[in-house]
C-alpha cells in the first residue's frame, strides 16, 4: 500500500521512471486484490468477522483434524474437498461440496449438500439437523465435535434434553443388578447345594442297582 500511495503522488509530467513505476503497480493491483480477498474469506472461519470470536466451534476429533478448531463465525460455512469451501477437508470420503452449517439467530443448522458418503450427527444420517452443544458430526469419515456456550445457543422447541454425563470418582464397580451376566440368572449357594444332593442320590441309586445286579448273577449260578 505504501508503494501505491507513493506512486499515486507522482505527476504525469514527472520523470519516465516514475511513470513506469506507476504503471507497474497498477498492473499488479487486480492480483493483489484477489489475494487479499481470499485471505479475508478464510480469516472469517478462524477469527470471525472483524477479528471477533465465534459463538460456536467445530473441534477436530479424527486424526486428520486432531488438535484443530474451526470457528463458525460466518452465517454460512461450507465444508468440502474443493478449495472454494470455508473449511477444506482433503479426504477421499469427503465430497467437493459436502455440507453446510448455517446460523440463523442463535441456532446452528447443518445441511447435507447431496454428498456421496453422507453427513451424520451422533451416528444418524441426516439431511438437515439443528445442532446442539456436544453433538458429534461426521463429514464422510472425518469427525468433529460441535461445541458452544449453551447460553449462546437456542435449541428448537421440540428438542429433548441432552443426557448428562457424570464422572464418578474412585475405581469403577459393577452395579448391583449386574451380579451375573448369565441368561440363567445368578448362581446361588442354595442352588449349588441342591445339585450336590441330586448327584449324591443318583450315585447311591446307581451303586444299589449294581449291587443288586451282581447278587442276582451269583445267586442264579
Amino acid at each position: 500500500m505504501a508503494e501505491i500511495s507513493k506512486s499515486l503522488q507522482c505527476k504525469l509530467t514527472g520523470s519516465a521512471a516514475d511513470v513506469r513505476a506507476f504503471h507497474a503497480v497498477v498492473q499488479r493491483w487486480p492480483a493483489y486484490c484477489v489475494d487479499i480477498g481470499a485471505q479475508e474469506r478464510h480469516a472469517e472461519v478462524k477469527n470471525g468477522p472483524s477479528g471477533g470470536s465465534a459463538m460456536a466451534v467445530l473441534i477436530g476429533m479424527s486424526p486428520e483434524v486432531k488438535g484443530k478448531n474451526f470457528e463458525l463465525a460466518s452465517e454460512k460455512v461450507t465444508i468440502g474437498r474443493n478449495a472454494a469451501n470455508m473449511i477444506v477437508l482433503n479426504h477421499p470420503t469427503v465430497s467437493g461440496r459436502h455440507c453446510l452449517i448455517s446460523r440463523v439467530g442463535k441456532q446452528y443448522t447443518i445441511t447435507d449438500l447431496g454428498s456421496t458418503n453422507g453427513t451424520r450427527v451422533n451416528s444418524q444420517e441426516i439431511r438437515e439437523y439443528t445442532l446442539r452443544p456436544k453433538d458429534l458430526i461426521q463429514v464422510g469419515a472425518i469427525e468433529f465435535l460441535f461445541d458452544a456456550d449453551p447460553s449462546e445457543i437456542e435449541l428448537p422447541a421440540d428438542a429433548t434434553p441432552a443426557p448428562e454425563v457424570v464422572v464418578a470418582e474412585g475405581p469403577a464397580t459393577a452395579p448391583i443388578s449386574f451380579t451375573s451376566l448369565s441368561p440363567f440368572g445368578p448362581r446361588t449357594r442354595d442352588r449349588g447345594t441342591a445339585w450336590y444332593v441330586v448327584l449324591t442320590v443318583a450315585g447311591v441309586a446307581a451303586l444299589l442297582a449294581l449291587g443288586w445286579f451282581l447278587y442276582s448273577v451269583f445267586t442264579a449260578g
